[in-house]
Order: C-alpha cells, then sequence, then structure tokens
C-alpha cells in the first residue's frame, strides 16, 4: 500500500520534465556529376567508394531508386535546397534564350533560412558556378564560401571537407553545413593519389593529362567518336574522380565521429546534383535528357532512428526537405521504416541542351515527353531503375503512357515548359567564363564579315 501511495503522490505531484532534445546538426554533402551506380553498393565495376558503401552497409538508409528533379545543377540544387519542383522555383534556363537563367526569389524559404530562424548557424562551402550568389541560392547562409570552378580548376573535395569540418568545430550551437564537391564533373583528372589508380593499365590512345575544352564540346556533340578502349579509359579516370571524392568523405564522416557524442545528434545526407552519361546511350555528359543515367543518383541517409540499408522506393531530392529542417516527412518516414513503399513517382524536367523535356519515372516505367513537338517515349525499367526497352513503338505497350501522361500534368498543373523566375543574364565576366568553360552557356556568335567596299564611282570623261 505504501508503494502504491507513493507512486500515485509522484505521479500527481510537480514533475520535473525531461530537458528538450538537442536539435540535430544537419550536413547536406553535394557531389556534383555523382552517378548513382558508381557505388559499390549500386552496382559499380569499379571499387571507387569504399566508405560511402561502408556507410551504406552500417549507418545509413541506401535509396538506390533516388532521382533529382532535373538533369543539371542550377534547378536541381534549388530543389534540393527549397523543397519546391521545378515548375514551382523557376530556377531554370529560358527556354527561349540560353544565356537567361531563373534566380530564386527573395521570399522563397530555404533549408537554410528555415533553420536560421530557428536558432542554427548555417554555412556552404561550394564551388559550381551555378552556385555563385546571383543564382540566389546563398540567402541565410553565414559564409557562403563560394569559389567558382570551370573545367580545369576546382577547390578540391579535401578542401571543402577541411574547411567545413572547420566551421562546424568553431561553435557547439545546432548547426547547418552544406558542402558542394566538385571532383566527379569533368576534366576527370583526379588528385595525385587517385590519378590512374583504376585507368593506369588499361589500352587507349587518349592524354594522360587533363582532357579539355576542346575535347569536352566533340564528345559532347557527338564529333569525335571514341573506340571502345578510349570510352573504357575515360570511365576509369571518372571512377578516379570518384575515389578522390569517396576519400574526402570518409575523412569527413571520421571527423563528424571525432565528437561521439555530436555524431549521435547528426543527421547526415550525401547525395548528388546529377548524374553523367558515359556513352551508355551513345551520348556523353549531363543535361540534354531526363533519363535515368543523369537523374539516379546516390542518396545516403545518416540519422538517429534510421536503420542501415538499401531501400528501392522511388524517391525524389525535392522530398528532402522537410527531413532536413525537423525530421519529417515521407521521405523521413521511409527512412526509418527501411521497407521499400510500391506505387511512388519522381518527376525530372529542364534540360541545357535541346527542346525541353518532362519525365516521370514509377516503379517500372519511365514516360519522358517533349512539350514543343508533343514527342513521348515510354521505357520499361528495371528493379535498379534504369530504363531497358523502349516500349513506345509497340502498338500494345502505348496504352501504359497515358496514366503517366495524366499524372505529369496534374502534378505541374500543365504540360508546358517552365519559364525563369525573376530571369537574370550573366553580367559577371569570371562567372560567365566559368560558366562558358563547363559548357553552360554557348560561344558568343562571331562578329559578321565587314560588307566588301563598294567600287569606286568611274571618273567622267
Amino acid at each position: 500500500m505504501l508503494t502504491l501511495l507513493l507512486a500515485l503522490m509522484t505521479a500527481c505531484g510537480p514533475e520535473t520534465p525531461p530537458p528538450a532534445p538537442r536539435p540535430l546538426d544537419v550536413v547536406l554533402v553535394v557531389v556534383d556529376t555523382l552517378r548513382a551506380d558508381a557505388l559499390g553498393v549500386n552496382g559499380s565495376a569499379f571499387p571507387a567508394t569504399p566508405h560511402l558503401d561502408r556507410l551504406a552497409r552500417e549507418e545509413a538508409a541506401s535509396f538506390s531508386r533516388a532521382y533529382t528533379c532535373a538533369s543539371w545543377t542550377l534547378p536541381s540544387v534549388a530543389c534540393l535546397l527549397t523543397g519546391l519542383p521545378v515548375w514551382r522555383h523557376g530556377v531554370v534556363q529560358d527556354p527561349a534564350d540560353a544565356d537567361i537563367f531563373g534566380a530564386l526569389p527573395a521570399e522563397v524559404p530555404t533549408v537554410a533560412t528555415i533553420l536560421r530562424a530557428r536558432g542554427y548557424r548555417a554555412a556552404a562551402f561550394v564551388n559550381n558556378a551555378f552556385l555563385a550568389p546571383q543564382f540566389g541560392l546563398h540567402r541565410g547562409f553565414e559564409p557562403y564560401d563560394y569559389r567558382g570552378a570551370d573545367i580545369l580548376t576546382h577547390r578540391s573535395a579535401q578542401e571543402n571537407v577541411d574547411s567545413g569540418l572547420a566551421w562546424l568545430r568553431a561553435e557547439p550551437s545546432p548547426s547547418l553545413l552544406v558542402l558542394h564537391l566538385m571532383e566527379p564533373h569533368y576534366d576527370y583528372y583526379a588528385p595525385e593519389a587517385q590519378r590512374g589508380q583504376l585507368s593506369a593499365s588499361l589500352p587507349h590512345t587518349l592524354p594522360d593529362g587533363p582532357f579539355d575544352e576542346a575535347r569536352w564540346a566533340a564528345w559532347t556533340t557527338g564529333k569525335e567518336t571514341l573506340s571502345p578502349e578510349d570510352q573504357a579509359y575515360v570511365r576509369a579516370r571518372y571512377a578516379e574522380e570518384v575515389l578522390a571524392t569517396d576519400a574526402a568523405l570518409g575523412a569527413l564522416i571520421e571527423g563528424l565521429k571525432a565528437d561521439a557524442a555530436r555524431w549521435e545528434r547528426t543527421l547526415l545526407v550525401i547525395t548528388a546534383d546529377h548524374g553523367e552519361e558515359l556513352w551508355d546511350h551513345g551520348r556523353f555528359e549531363h543535361g540534354h535528357t531526363t533519363r535515368s543515367v543523369v537523374t539516379r543518383v546516390p542518396l545516403l541517409i545518416k540519422a538517429p532512428g534510421v536503420p542501415p540499408g538499401d531501400n528501392r522506393s522511388v524517391v525524389s531530392t525535392a522530398e528532402l526537405l522537410p527531413l532536413l529542417t525537423d525530421g519529417s516527412g515521407e521521405l523521413a518516414a521511409l527512412a526509418r521504416g527501411g521497407v521499400t513503399v510500391p506505387g511512388r513517382a519522381a518527376i525530372s524536367e529542364d534540360i541545357l541542351y535541346g527542346p525541353p523535356q518532362l519525365s516521370i519515372i514509377t516503379d517500372d516505367l519511365r514516360f519522358t515527353l517533349a512539350p514543343r513537338d508533343g514527342q513521348a517515349r515510354l521505357w520499361a525499367v528495371s528493379p535498379d531503375g534504369v530504363e531497358g526497352a523502349l516500349l513506345s513503338d509497340d502498338p500494345a505497350q502505348r496504352g501504359r503512357a497515358e496514366p503517366l501522361y495524366q499524372a505529369l500534368g496534374a502534378a505541374r498543373g500543365g504540360l508546358s515548359p517552365t519559364s525563369p523566375t525573376q530571369p537574370v543574364t550573366v553580367e559577371d565576366v569570371e562567372t560567365f567564363e566559368m560558366l562558358r568553360s563547363l559548357g553552360y552557356v554557348p560561344e558568343p556568335a562571331p562578329a559578321p564579315a565587314p560588307a566588301p567596299a563598294p567600287p569606286p564611282a568611274p571618273k567622267r570623261p
């Protein structure tokens, strides 16, 4: 009876509430041009990601069916930071003018502005010229450490990681750290420690040094056709860049784990802005299609309560915002549940080279539409999320496209190409030259040749 009475007194009396859980540190890593299948856990032929593979096996949920909302950096990162799809944020290239791009309006919340309002400090260390402050993605970050990159020059992944860790350790307050790592992007010339590890023994006719702008242009436009041996060599060079990135991410993970208590309360997300086509469908680079080779990316989520393992639910990186800001949303539930949920879809759109393209992918189908000419295609998709047979050539299969066509239009509120919100031209010479070097803005048209001078008037006799 005494025990029961004491229990009742304790229950009814004033109770000291437990201390509120400390907010998680949030670390978001965006690797430029990293294909999903560049990771060993996603089937890479190269041993290029030992640290990411270990994280996926032991501590993080790995979404092998994650897709970006665009096939190039600017609109894709805008989706990541705002949680908005392309047709809502409008940070795109103008479909009618390749020199004009959208900028994020000041009133649109981002992961940085949301968390700053909740008492977080926020920093970003970024490289790609499409992440220059003039495109509006810098708001809320202090510092926003931007260093533009061209094909041959960029800040290394290890430098970014070192800077990010130093900033993170400076204060114990809840923090948001965003890192953008450039390595896998062309020119496929890895740092010295990784250079040649995967390519040195391969036969080829290509230079051993950096691949230059002229070669990029020839490969991207298809003016230069590579032999199977040379293509294999280029793929190995790309994998060496991935190896260098993985080494830097290994250092990041080790640095975060140095403070065991902080690691336990860290949400770490590692993904990419887009992938890269290495002649998978006869093309090279990115920005020219919305198919899986350039829109399927790694997505690793390490957080308290998230079990490790592969999750094959179809997800979009545009779904990350609720997870990053307060641990909520469908993606967070999928990560914690650890179970593949069928019936989901992801939408990608906006390309740099060629007419606009819209796309939707499900568990087993990919539908693409070119809204200007109405050209539509339907592919079968493997369990790994890769397109296989072209079904739209088979009259018996074409009816399977209609629900996807309807779903795409319903989600977007129509099927017109997205126009840039708050359009800007790239007036800063340095940024323009970096974008031109990366192939993202056209070469200026040559000045017309001067008209020949008229012949002198004949003299009067």
